[in-house]
């Protein structure tokens, strides 16, 4: 099941870095499958807070978990015989990590990490790095929604941009991110078109979340 979360995360991951949409903040991880005595995988993380749960289910031997990135452990640590823990883990920096599992025994053993995040969402638009200016079209059942600008980090350099527009192109939200993260609160219903853009010839980084009031009504569903 894992191994299913972490293909569609990859696929989510191989869309969004063509400036299209990720539909959900879906967990990723990895497992120690039986008689495994270590198991490592690469993922994505874009960064903020997680979830980040650990289980043992053999009863043969502890199981030792870390998390590294670029050769640093960024978080590790050991779970007992057919026991589990579940603590909150905040990345500062999005990019690639390494999960890893292994069996403080030699027989081998059975395990399994996930990291989900803790704030959900229904749509992430996203302008990658060298990029100047992404838009995309989005239809939103008639909703309260709460729209979240952020700039990963990077708006004290260039100031991030945003807009919303109605069908018809109207601007009926815009202005400027830097440090701190915008957060727009209005009811929509219809199509709407989403921008992020930068000033910069280099480009910038930055993202917009959108999240429906009511789950399982947002954008698309």
């Amino acid at each position: 099941m894992l191994k299913k979360l972490s293909v569609t995360f990859a696929f989510a991951l191989a869309v969004s870095s063509l400036g299209s949409m990720v539909l959900a903040a879906d967990p990723i991880g990895t497992e120690l499958g039986m008689n495994e005595k270590e198991h490592t995988e690469q993922v994505f993380i874009r960064g903020g807070e997680y979830d980040l749960k650990v289980k043992n289910d053999s009863f043969r031997s502890d199981v030792e978990y870390f998390i590294e990135s670029n050769g640093v452990k960024v978080a590790e640590g050991k779970i007992q015989r057919g026991s589990s823990t579940t603590v909150s883990k905040t990345f500062k920096d999005r990019g690639r990590y390494t999960l890893g599992l292994r069996c403080v025994e030699d027989r081998g053993c059975k395990g399994a990490m996930t990291l989900t995040p803790t704030e959900q969402w229904d749509r992430w638009i996203e302008i990658g790095q060298g990029q100047k200016e992404h838009t995309e079209n989005v239809f939103l059942r008639k909703d309260n929604y709460t729209v979240k600008v952020d700039s990963d980090g990077f708006g004290f350099r260039n100031k991030l941009k945003y807009f919303i527009a109605d069908k018809d192109g109207k601007k009926i939200e815009e202005g400027e991110v830097g440090r701190d993260t915008k957060v727009i609160t209005r009811e929509l219903n219809g199509n709407y078109q989403f921008g992020l853009s930068c000033e910069s010839e280099r480009g910038c980084r930055g993202h917009m979340t959108i999240k429906g009031e009511h789950d399982g009504w947002g954008p698309n569903q």
